[in-house]
């Protein structure tokens, strides 16, 4: 179709061109006494290329045309008058051409040519050789700003081939193919921002809105372990922190937190029982931090250990005997009364814990659960820890 908006620095060549058909010899094959269409047609010929990469198929929808440039006063028109098939090759030929100005167009898909003025005298062949294809571009402005609606600096726009980043000011201005085509928008620590867009042939196209980028949102991942006496269910009491979000660790110890905006994280796992631990953590961009495996020291080991303290006595003090300790069915220690019966071991004053004496010459014994009342541990009773052995008959 007839573009004469986009054709103006043709003009002058066209003219040009007109004004050198004028007048000639009466023996010149443009004899001016002879109607064009009744003298000798001319046969042009040439060939399409593309820029490197370029897939081949596109010539399947190639478009050649010629357009007469005809003279109506001071005024240049065009008219259509041939078109010619392009083969898988990109080569094309118009036959039996009448003599005089043309300008030829060719397009194929998104990519064009520029246009190539043309005069054709009577009864020649013409070969103009390659016509490059290259791809026709428009203009795509906007701005891209972040939730708080404050513009986002240096991001990085792309549509189909074509780049740019923002100023200062969060706007851009982007050359790029005409056509349809995925705009995006990205910036680092932001999830990227996309919106379709139909670029127009030389011509800029303002987005009605700003583009929004949102924070990325990572994961944090990890297990947490006890160093000693773990059991499932002892496990299982195991709370992770993060920044006021829980995670209770199953019996396998995982725990995954979620959509986490780019920052740097305090992480604190704790278990009654043990001294919690603690960790920072910093998430880039939507990046899933997986920690190595925490183990939480018993607090029997660490500053915040308190005594465990008991008597064992059979009519008087039980020197020397062997009393096993235990915690929810776990072994946790051994110790041997001093001379005056007593034992005492460092514990966590969270658990509760269970004497046992199997020891010559006395009935088996088990005092227990001892658990710790704000100062010492006490048995059940509220009495201070005190096993009474019964001797054997």
């Amino acid at each position: 179709m007839p573009r004469p908006a986009e054709r103006r620095p043709l003009v002058g060549l066209i003219a040009a061109l007109l004004l050198a058909c004028g007048p000639v010899d009466v023996d010149h094959p443009l004899d001016p006494d002879t109607p064009p269409e009744l003298q000798t047609p001319s046969r042009l010929s040439g060939h399409l290329t593309t820029a490197a990469g370029a897939d081949p198929a596109i010539f399947a929808d190639a478009q050649v045309e010629l357009w007469r440039a005809e003279v109506d006063g001071d005024a240049i028109a065009d008219a259509l008058a041939y078109t010619a098939p392009v083969d898988s090759s990109g080569r094309f030929r118009f036959d039996a051409v009448t003599p005089g100005v043309y300008r030829l167009d060719a397009r194929a898909g998104r990519l064009e040519a520029d246009p190539i003025a043309l005069s054709l005298p009577a009864g020649r062949v013409l070969d103009i050789g390659a016509v490059a294809l290259d791809a026709v571009l428009g203009t795509v402005t906007g701005r891209v700003v972040d939730l708080a609606d404050q513009p986002v600096a240096d991001a990085r726009i792309t549509a189909a081939d074509a780049a740019t980043h923002t100023a200062a000011d969060g706007t851009f201005a982007l050359s790029a193919p005409a056509g349809p085509a995925t705009l995006a928008a990205t910036a680092p620590g932001h999830v990227t921002a996309r919106i379709d867009v139909d670029i127009t042939p030389r011509r800029i196209t303002a987005l009605g809105a700003p583009l929004v980028l949102r924070p990325q949102l990572g994961a944090i991942t990890g297990t947490v372990r006890l160093r000693r006496f773990q059991t499932p269910e002892r496990l299982a009491a195991t709370v992770v922190d993060l920044g006021g979000a829980r995670a209770v660790a199953p019996l396998d110890g995982a725990f995954t937190f979620d959509d986490l905006p780019p920052g740097t994280y305090t992480l604190t796992a704790s278990n009654p029982g043990y001294d919690p631990t603690t960790r920072r953590i910093e998430i880039v961009d939507d990046a899933s931090v997986e920690l190595t495996p925490i183990e939480l020291p018993h607090a029997s080991t660490g500053p915040d250990a308190v005594w465990l303290r008991a008597r064992i006595t059979a009519d008087g003090p039980l020197p020397g005997v062997a009393v096993a300790v235990r915690i929810d069915g776990v072994p946790f220690d051994r110790a041997i009364t001093d001379r005056d019966g007593a034992l005492a071991l460092p514990a966590a004053r969270d658990d509760r814990y269970w004497l046992d004496v199997d020891t010559v010459g006395y009935a088996p014994a088990t005092l227990g659960p001892l658990a710790w009342d704000g100062e010492d541990f006490v048995d059940p009773e509220g009495a201070p820890p005190h096993l009474e052995l019964q001797p054997l008959p």
